[in-house]
């Protein structure tokens, strides 16, 4: 064995691995939510059901749609923290740079492992039978999944290590102004975006209520509060943050697809009560993006890969 720094420094020197192995933990999350995704919406397009295919049944596109927003929101988060990472490697990081790191890194690593499990479950359940059984590798992917939260640090070890950058390096103050900010400057640039506001006005609202958590615990120092609901508070703090990327994205894109991905996003989260089901199109305008989310289609309503066709149709399956 060799010395590597200054004894008793040892886990300021491997920080940086930490950061890396945990952003692989993610990218390995996201992966894994991508293809369950990708064979539920395969098999749609093969399995027939009360003489239709499952791909032309609205409920089953619905339950594809939430597992592509989860993933969506999700890789968003994950290009968002690549690039910081990036930044701080580069040496062209700004100290709010290095501020975010410390926060976004356990907030990622804990939200996209849990996340896995649940759209890896949902994928297995729109296979029915098939999916269960083990020659559809399904439940193999299931099992890896849930490692991605165990290790490189549990979800309750991540909670908590969210509060030592918010008490030692005004993280989440910093991580307040770049929502307020993106925000914003997404409400200025979504002007004709139609959705976009109340979406945005709802995520501030939220973010307020974080803000006010966060200076009521840290002013008393009620270290059982912040354990209680670090959990609570990790997962709140993850989503509006998601929201507010999704968003940005929404009114740079302009794409009616992006916008009712950020609508779905605040609405799907029921437990953190963003509620939003009032603003999302009505029932034909989401029955028809919810199809062109689960099908992957484009503007036009054009499949973007190829699942829909035959082997013998398929480019790549030549």
């Amino acid at each position: 064995a060799q010395l590597i720094g200054q004894p008793g420094r040892g886990v300021p020197i491997i920080a940086s691995i930490l950061n890396i192995t945990r952003m692989h933990n993610s990218v390995n999350a996201i992966s894994m939510m991508r293809r369950g995704i990708a064979i539920a919406r395969d098999y749609a397009h093969r399995r027939s059901v009360f003489g239709r295919l499952l791909s032309d049944l609205p409920l089953h596109l619905s339950t594809i749609a939430e597992m592509e927003v989860q993933m969506r929101g999700s890789m968003q988060l994950l290009m968002h923290v690549c690039l910081i990472m990036g930044r701080i490697e580069t040496g062209k990081a700004s100290k709010d740079d290095e501020a975010l790191m410390r926060i976004l890194t356990p907030l990622i690593k804990l939200y996209t492992a849990k996340q896995a499990i649940a759209v890896c479950s949902e994928s297995i359940e729109c296979l029915g039978g098939v999916g269960y059984m083990e020659d559809s590798d399904m439940p193999r992917q299931l099992r890896d999944a849930q490692v991605l939260p165990i290790w490189e640090g549990t979800t309750n070890v991540l909670a908590m290590d969210v509060w030592r950058p918010i008490q030692t390096h005004d993280a989440f103050n910093v991580l307040a102004r770049d929502v307020t900010s993106r925000l914003s400057a997404a409400d200025k640039a979504s002007a004709a975006v139609a959705g976009l506001a109340v979406v945005t006005e709802t995520l501030q609202k939220h973010m307020a209520e974080l803000a006010q958590f966060v200076q009521q615990s840290t002013s008393s120092m009620d270290t059982e509060t912040i354990a209680a609901s670090a959990r609570r508070f990790a997962f709140s703090l993850t989503k509006v943050y998601v929201g507010s990327l999704l968003v940005e994205h929404a009114a740079w894109s302009k794409k009616e697809t992006d916008t009712f991905t950020a609508q779905s996003w605040c609405s799907a989260q029921g437990g953190f009560g963003l509620g939003l089901d009032s603003v999302v199109a009505g029932d034909e305008s989401r029955r028809r993006l919810e199809r062109a989310l689960a099908l992957d289609l484009d503007e036009h309503g054009a499949p973007r890969g190829c699942g829909h066709m035959g082997p013998d149709k398929c480019p790549r399956a030549k």
